[in-house]
């Protein structure tokens, strides 16, 4: 067998191994599910933000939908569909690694790449960096194994454009990217000045062809609103994350390509390229307003990347040798939660139980024995129950359960209220037959005259008849 496809087939086992035990998990991540039904409705037949809303772009829904499309309509699906998009990236970092460094740095870093995508804390369902480092991955392959062209900048446009239609931050990387190559141009060197604009031509065209849908449908204004506007004002809603550590950062960026200067003598174009990503994605991740440990994922595979580097430079064996024992330790190490679960689902094989667990797989048994006629049902929690038993939610805030609690967003959505409790009062005029909800949900707990209404309402019309774990299920009296 050749030696690429021994190297290749070694990182998809790997990617296998490390997510396989999570295939049968209902829910890691809730926003997962938001993704599968904006796919679902896309396949339906609608156009992303008219019939259901999230503040994801486009280009994130059509993947899920592609993934259901091509794989099928569950769980282990999606998984796979994560499996497949992290084994790739893997590879894409790899091929870098080898282009820059060595065939031992690409497989360092392609390893570290595999675990770091998968251990991350909500890293193990199928999220839209995941899809987006893909694209990312790409990219720099394409712009780091070719000369800077019209035609290379022009597809190096479209995938970095793509990456950034799936998760909006990484336009920081987009216009990054665009900067260091009006620099090259500056220093007289590579691409020339109608490489760039053929650079900026895939980018526009790209995020053009994504609007054409909306134009030629007379919604142009959905589009906008939902692709520009709200995530715009997304960015500004929440406490600055990290911002304490950007100079940090931006220190460490300069210092690690000062010391790749002194200990390299290959061309500087590429490894200076991967750390204008990096750093775009550094920039977008502080800048983007609300964070959550799972946005590590798009940075994660380009600093294994860097480090691989640095270590297949170092001059004394001895030193790579213990830098690897050390890093194959701590890998070892962060793979726990996963021998966790490999344990757990031999305890159920041995048990005789279902391998696919969870609360929303006991709450879609639930409502099958008692809501056979498919009423109308309200998720505030494990939503991707509409999802199991072909419902579709009351509102297209409420897509995301947590959106209800962001008032400063439904400016963006067509048909939504102005207010919470009114947005509240319109799905409950559609008379819910079940309200399904958390004992303690944070969108709910953090907004006071939410829980009030909702409390009222639940006192006044509905019953409690069930509880799974810390869910609550409501029947309307």
């Amino acid at each position: 067998m050749n030696k690429q496809w021994t190297i290749a087939l070694c990182l998809l086992l790997a990617s296998i191994f490390v997510r396989l035990p999570f295939y049968f998990v209902d829910v890691v991540n809730w926003d997962e599910s938001t993704f599968i039904l904006m796919g679902q409705s896309l396949l339906d037949g609608h156009l992303p933000y008219t019939e259901l809303w999230d503040i994801k772009p486009p280009v994130a829904f059509a993947a899920f939908a592609l993934f259901i499309l091509l794989l099928g309509k569950s769980i282990m699906a999606i998984r796979i569909a994560g499996t497949i998009c992290v084994f790739l990236t893997a590879w894409f970092i790899y091929l870098i690694g080898k282009k820059i460094g060595s065939e031992g740095a690409g497989i360092f870093a392609g390893l570290m790449s595999i675990v770091g995508l998968s251990t991350i804390r909500g890293a193990q369902a199928t999220m839209t960096e995941h899809v987006a480092v893909v694209l990312l991955a790409a990219a720099l392959v394409w712009l780091t194994t070719r000369q800077l062209k019209p035609l290379v900048l022009f597809f190096g446009g479209i995938l970095l454009t793509l990456a950034a239609l799936v998760r909006l931050n990484l336009a920081f990387v987009v216009v990054a990217i665009g900067f260091w190559l009006v620099y090259g141009l500056l220093r007289d060197q590579s691409p020339k000045l109608k490489g760039i604009f053929a650079y900026c031509g895939g980018s526009f065209g790209t995020i053009f062809l994504t609007y054409v849908p909306y134009l030629l449908t007379g919604k142009s204004s959905i589009w906008f609103d939902s692709v520009v506007l709200a995530p715009l004002s997304y960015s500004g809603s929440g406490e600055d994350p990290a911002g304490y550590k950007l100079i940090l950062l931006l220190i460490g960026f300069w210092l690690l390509y000062f010391l790749w200067c002194q200990i390299s003598r290959s061309p500087q174009r590429e490894f200076s390229l991967l750390q204008v990503t990096l750093l775009g994605i550094v920039v977008s991740i502080v800048l983007g307003g609300e964070f959550h440990q799972h946005y590590y994922i798009q940075g994660f595979p380009f600093l294994a990347l860097t480090l691989a580097l640095f270590w297949c430079k170092l001059p004394i064996r001895l030193g790579r040798m213990i830098i690897v024992a050390l890093a194959s330790f701590f890998l070892v190490l962060e793979l726990n939660p996963v021998y966790a679960k490999y344990g757990e689902l031999s305890d159920r094989w041995i048990g005789g139980q279902p391998l696919n667990h969870g609360t929303a797989y006991e709450i879609v048994a639930y409502l099958e024995q008692h809501n056979p006629t498919n009423e109308p049902v309200y998720m505030m929690k494990d939503h991707i129950v509409y999802w199991f038993t072909d419902l579709k939610p009351l509102s297209k805030v409420a897509t995301h359960p947590s959106n209800l609690g962001k008032e400063y967003l439904y400016q963006y959505v067509v048909g939504a209220t102005d207010s919470m409790t009114a947005e509240l009062a319109q799905i409950f005029a559609q008379k819910p037959q079940f309200v399904v909800k958390r004992i303690e949900e944070k969108f709910i707990e953090s907004n006071p005259p939410l829980k009030r209404r909702l409390e009222q309402i639940l006192t006044t019309e509905y019953e409690l008849t069930q509880q799974i774990g810390d869910r609550e299920i409501y029947h309307r009296r």
